[in-house]
């Protein structure tokens, strides 16, 4: 996310905590983006309480990648029932932006401690590896660096984050560039035009950005279609096995019953 668009001058620590005093939507337009944002931020902190403990974790083997992969998308999907972002168009933005194979499910999901600068992208396995990549480029007088599930550019949202370890985390990440994209859509009246403008206002470098979303995205809800169908297919499945064992038991308590009948 390069756009130089920001949303109002206020951190996502501030209106979560304007969330938390659960005060009511106010009139004004940029005090009401504030309360979008925090009932987004708390919503997303609740689904993901349970995925918190692996946010911090120090390695991304077999057995806790997809659970770092979970760390993007269930707060994706989330982000997307609450600001009424059509299914799986962010979770597409999320794919192009810090896409990393997964093996287990053959395809490119998130990746949370994603760092691009210099023209760059790198994957890592942990938040304080992000994070000390972060810090070794500013040090180095880089201020052009996006990070975590949604690509943040930290360069143009200085205000987006109150410190590193919140960028880097996934529930903040994904609340602020969720409202981001939406706030683009209110003004574009386009989602199209959003895709294109949350990465660039530029036409040049706005218009592959936007082919590669929407292929991300036709990917995406093809996938999400499979495995509806496969979650039909189990319960059906499941339902008929049961239906089966009913019967036999039936049949078995029948034939006791005759066998026990003088």
């Amino acid at each position: 996310m390069n756009n130089r668009n920001r949303l109002p001058n206020i951190s996502l620590s501030e209106i979560w905590l304007l969330g938390r005093a659960r005060r009511a939507p106010p009139a004004r337009p940029v005090a009401a983006k504030a309360w979008l944002g925090a009932t987004l931020a708390a919503l997303l902190l609740l689904c993901g309480a349970a995925g918190n403990a692996a946010a911090g974790g120090a390695g991304a083997g077999n057995a806790n990648r997809a659970e770092l992969h979970r760390l993007c998308t269930s707060r994706i999907a989330a982000a997307e029932k609450a600001l009424t972002i059509p299914d799986q168009l962010l979770q597409a933005v999320a794919v192009v932006e810090s896409g990393r194979w997964d093996p287990t499910r053959k395809r490119a999901l998130p990746w949370p401690w994603t760092v691009y600068a210099r023209g760059n992208g790198k994957k890592f396995d942990s938040k304080a590896e992000a994070i000390a990549e972060v810090e070794r480029l500013r040090a180095a007088g880089v201020r052009n660096i996006d990070v975590g599930c949604m690509q943040v550019n930290l360069r143009h949202h200085p205000r987006a984050f109150d410190s590193l370890e919140q960028a880097f985390d996934p529930t903040f990440n994904v609340a602020y560039a969720g409202h981001f994209l939406k706030t683009l859509y209110r003004s574009k009246r386009s989602w199209s035009q959003a895709i294109a403008s949350y990465h660039s206002s530029t036409p040049k470098y706005a218009r592959p950005y936007r082919k590669k979303v929407v292929r991300a995205w036709n990917e995406a809800r093809r996938a999400a279609a499979e495995i509806r169908r496969q979650e039909r297919l189990s319960a059906f499945e499941e339902r008929r096995a049961r239906a089966r064992k009913r019967r036999a038991e039936q049949a078995r308590q029948r034939e006791a019953k005759r066998l026990n009948t003088p």
